[in-house]
């Protein structure tokens, strides 16, 4: 037969996990199928379907999908109503004691998904516990938002840029773990805090790429990171900031020559093209575009700059084989 000692070595040896203590006078007790599955996570489809008798010996015992245990309180369309949570058994799927973004919320361990019909209702882990927070549940029985009743959110800290380019840059930042700062919103602005705003997005992360904004190139931005207790950025927040100067591009003005060997003859026609020098150089590059993304297509041959007076041959990738004064 089955014994608690047996449970307990599935414990220790197989990483089984115990929804609540189970107590025995004797470990040579034989629990029934009922007392196991209230013990531990198992696959009760696994399990022998006398439920009220004990297992024999050579039992197929699987370990089950863990279930947190949460209570929560009673529906209503208010986001922030933080009402004294009653004794309602609810579960979810998550790693974390309390529901989050994403966690599926079941009615029973047997994974019934709950229909919260965009509700919300208050959440703790046990009635009482006095850490409590607010969930919105869809039909589908999915924790779409999350507002902590109390706060409990870090201010981000370790902000940093880089992968600085001429219209996009990355931002980093340390800070609450998501569970407890469950969203943090980035706002980009022109040169310091009352600044045009050129980009503003609630993220679930730490990190962001800015890019495609209407960001322009040799321009200071001011960019602030905020922490919030509330999944959708809307509610409380401790903020951090800092500068970040996009690269410097610079613009010419050149027409081709129509020769692979007239490097001044009067050249047809003109195009804006940027590079990342005033005076370009042998060994630098021309772009088509402002962000520097896409190599001008020089085929090889002579493209004038009649202002500076001088002609650049540039090859397929937009690189300046040669430069010569006219």
């Amino acid at each position: 037969m089955v014994t608690y000692s047996d449970l307990q070595w599935l414990i220790d040896n197989e990483g089984f996990v115990l929804k609540d203590d189970f107590s025995a006078e004797d470990d040579d007790e034989c629990p029934t199928k009922a007392q196991i599955i209230d013990a531990l996570y198992v696959d009760e489809t696994d399990l022998s379907s006398f439920g009220a008798l004990q297992l024999v010996s050579g039992e197929n015992i699987t370990q089950g999908t863990i279930r947190t245990t949460f209570f929560r309180s009673v529906t209503s369309t208010v986001d922030n109503d933080c009402s004294p949570v009653t004794a309602t058994a609810m579960y979810h799927n998550g790693t974390t004691d309390l529901p989050m973004v994403g966690y599926q919320i079941y009615t029973n361990p047997a994974e019934a998904s709950w229909d919260g019909n965009n509700y919300y209702a208050n959440a703790e882990r046990y009635v009482g516990s006095g850490v409590s927070l607010r969930f919105r549940t869809n039909p589908s029985g999915v924790c779409t938002e999350l507002y902590w009743c109390q706060d409990y959110s870090t201010t981000p800290y370790n902000l940093t840029t880089s992968a600085v380019g001429y219209t996009n840059f990355t931002i980093s930042w340390d800070g609450g773990d998501l569970y407890q700062t469950p969203s943090h919103q980035v706002i980009v602005r022109h040169t310091n805090s009352v600044g045009t705003i050129y980009h503003q997005e609630v993220v679930n992360a730490k990190t962001l790429v800015v890019e495609n904004t209407g960001l322009t190139p040799s321009t200071l931005w001011w960019v602030e990171v905020r922490a919030y207790r509330s999944s959708d950025g809307a509610y409380g927040y401790k903020t951090a900031n800092t500068t970040v100067s996009t690269l410097t591009n610079y613009s010419i003005v050149l027409g081709h020559t129509d020769s692979a060997i007239a490097p001044c003859d009067p050249p047809s026609g003109s195009n804006t093209y940027w590079t990342t020098s005033a005076t370009p150089v042998q060994g630098d590059y021309f772009y088509t575009d402002s962000d520097m993304t896409t190599p001008f297509n020089g085929s090889g041959e002579w493209h004038r700059d009649e202002e500076l007076n001088v002609s650049f041959r540039i090859g397929t990738d937009g690189y300046i084989s040669a430069k010569t004064t006219c």
